[in-house]
């Protein structure tokens, strides 16, 4: 999975992992992909072999003492001691402001005995003065200030790793359009031969913008 323009928040996430016993906040306002960015840095610590728990909390489920901590421990236990135990390189949480209580709780004491614990949290909305006392334990913020770029064919067609031969006459088409290319507009003006494999391999791409999957065809 690639996230669009977010490389410099991913680089700081891949860091964090790499040092190991950072407490990272993750914040933004709904839909600057604070979701995808967590579930990203997830999927990219599973590759490298680390062990990973992910809980989302739920605003109705505020009133059930220790749920989160249950949901990232996946047993009926809910016992702090466990979660400090518990064999993970990576705990994360999102929307961390509908938390209960008891478990904003355990989870300040877990930031305070990481060892080689990797903390993650999503945050989005104003913190209540129980989820500010563990906020501010953060090592390192991450704040998402900015939608990423709309999925344009400029800005898609560039992140291929590799062009297919023959498709130097589509990226001028590109550069001459500039930002409003569009995949319509760059066919009509360059020959399809060229364009079609450049979109057959982005389709085969996994593109996310904003939490949403974006693939792409071509007629």
């Amino acid at each position: 999975m690639k996230l669009l323009d977010r490389e410099g928040q991913c680089a700081a996430l891949e860091a964090a992992l790499a040092t190991g016993g950072e407490f990272v906040v993750v914040s933004g306002r709904p839909g600057m992909g604070r979701t995808a960015l967590l579930r990203w840095a997830a999927s990219a610590a599973s590759e490298r072999g680390v062990s990973v728990t992910f809980a989302t909390a739920d605003k109705h489920e505020r009133g059930i003492a220790g749920v989160v901590t249950r949901d990232l421990l996946g047993a009926a236990s809910n016992e702090v001691e466990a979660l400090v135990e518990a064999p993970y390189g990576l705990i994360m949480v999102d929307d961390i402001q509908w938390a209960d209580e008891q478990s904003l709780g355990q989870l300040r004491y877990l930031a305070r005995r990481l060892g080689g614990t990797t903390l993650v949290v999503g945050l989005r909305g104003a913190a209540t003065p129980a989820l500010r006392s563990l906020l501010d334990l953060g090592t390192v913020h991450v704040e998402l200030t900015s939608n990423p770029v709309e999925p344009t064919a400029s800005s898609l067609l560039r992140r291929l790793d590799r062009c297919p031969a023959g498709s130097a006459a589509v990226l001028e088409t590109i550069d001459l359009l500039g930002p409003s290319a569009t995949l319509a507009r760059v066919a009509s003006l360059a020959d399809v031969g060229d364009i079609a494999p450049l979109v057959h391999a982005l389709a085969a791409e996994d593109l996310v913008v904003d939490d949403v999957p974006v693939r792409l065809s071509y007629p």
